[in-house]
Formats: structure tokens, sequence, C-alpha cells
């Protein structure tokens, strides 16, 4: 029984001209990725599909560049960071940065009611964040990239990350009415 290839032997024999492997790492990532856009352009599961299908094309072409500087996992989620905002600039009627409810309350509480209400009150609270904030929150909050990787994705330094999420923290605590925590 072999095991299936790992993500760097799939992008160079994407590199080689392999759909096979193209749709192995699609298969692989789809989900994710596609959860990550819907959060960054809301919009409807066709039009996400749509720019799915655009990240697929990017890491087609773009296979044979990849010089491994990054995880695949990062390298993906920065072409799909890069076509949603193509996609943004071309369609005006995208909205970007669409809070969407989150999957579960992290916090134990007392009822279901709390519970919702909780989910409720973390979702608008991230909905009044700025989107260069938000979208950090969802890159390492939610999707689990370290700094560092979450840096790469954006293209920007990993201290602007670090300041972005120190700042979203901060202004969280304080829109769910709790003290902001001083270090």
């Amino acid at each position: 029984m072999s095991h299936p290839p790992d993500d760097h032997t799939l992008v160079y024999q994407i590199a080689n001209g392999d759909q096979d492997a193209l749709a192995a790492l699609a298969q692989r990532y789809h989900q994710a990725l596609g959860r990550y856009l819907m959060y960054l352009l809301g919009g409807s599961a066709v039009d996400i599909e749509d720019i799915l299908q655009e990240v697929y094309l990017a890491v087609w072409r773009g296979a044979s560049s990849y010089r491994g500087d990054a995880q695949v996992r990062t390298w993906l989620f920065h072409i799909a960071h890069n076509c949603a905002l193509n996609a943004r600039l071309s369609t005006a009627r995208r909205p970007l940065g669409r809070a969407e409810p989150l999957d579960e309350v992290t916090a134990t509480v007392p009822s279901p009611e709390d519970a919702i209400t909780s989910a409720v009150d973390l979702a608008a609270a991230l909905a009044a964040l700025a989107h260069k904030h938000r979208v950090v929150v969802e890159l390492v909050a939610r999707q689990g990239f370290s700094i560092e990787e979450a840096a790469q994705i954006l293209a920007i330094p990993s201290g602007t990350v670090r300041s972005r999420l120190t700042y979203a923290r901060r202004a969280l605590l304080q829109r769910l009415g709790k003290e902001p925590i001083h270090e």
C-alpha cells in the first residue's frame, strides 16, 4: 500500500504537466480554499467555484516557478488571496470581507441560547473590524496559519500581522464588553 504523494511532490508533478496531480492537490485543499474565499468575498457558491477554478489555473501555470520557500498550503492561499483581490477589483458587486457566522462557540456556556447569543455577538464584533484586521484573524485563528505564513499569504511583514492581530484582539474584547488584557 503506497502513501499519497506529499504536497511538494504534487507541485513538482503539476510542473511536469500531470493533470492528475493538480486534481489531487485541488481535492486536498478545495474545501479550505473555498471557505477562505467565501470569507473574503461572500457571494454565491457558484462565484466561489469560478474563483477556485482561477486559483487552480494559476497553480497549473505557476507550478514550475514554485521555489519551495513557503509550504505548499501557504503558496495556495497566497494565490487564492490574489485571485480574490483580482475578483474584487474587477467586479464591484462582490462585497469583500463580509463576516460569516462562526461554526462553533469556543467558550463553555450554560445554555444553547447563550451559545447562539455569544456566536452572534462575536460575528458582529468581527464584522465591525476593518478588513485588514479580519483577514489576519481568519488566516491565523480560523485557518491555522502561523504568523509567518499569514505574512507570506498577504505579502506583508510578519510584524504587521502581529500588530494587526493585537489590534483585532483588543478591539474584539472591547466590542464584546470585556476588558482588554494589559501585557
